[in-house]
């Protein structure tokens, strides 16, 4: 028998009842924080379920909101071939054949991925 997924694949958190408070599209999302966020110095971060198109979302959200800098998390993060070295070498695997991976972020950023 087949494992059932527990993967929420339509993510749904009701915020209000009024329908006019949905907003469709990147475009009218992007009005509706444009309006939330003018004269106020901002930074705003977007989480997505993967699987999302990237592109479209910041190409609507960045038309709109006009940002003075843009910084995509994906390409700053290391390799697996990259994090799997540095973690044998900092945490050779014990006996128990478990090993310890890092619990700060900066373990997985490569910084010369993230200047460029």
């Amino acid at each position: 028998m087949p494992r059932r997924s527990n993967y929420d694949k339509f993510p749904f958190v009701p915020v209000t009842d009024r329908e006019e408070d949905c907003q469709v599209g990147w475009a009218a999302v992007a009005r509706q924080l444009d309006v939330a966020l003018t004269g106020k110095r901002s930074i705003l971060c977007v989480e997505c379920y993967p699987g999302t198109n990237l592109s479209e979302l910041e190409s609507g959200l960045a038309s709109v909101l006009k940002p003075r800098l843009v910084v995509r998390a994906e390409p700053c993060l290391k390799s697996a071939q990259e994090l799997d070295a540095w973690i044998r070498k900092k945490w050779p695997t014990p006996g128990n054949g478990f090993t310890r991976v890092p619990r700060k972020m900066a373990g997985y950023l490569s910084s010369e991925r993230a200047r460029r």
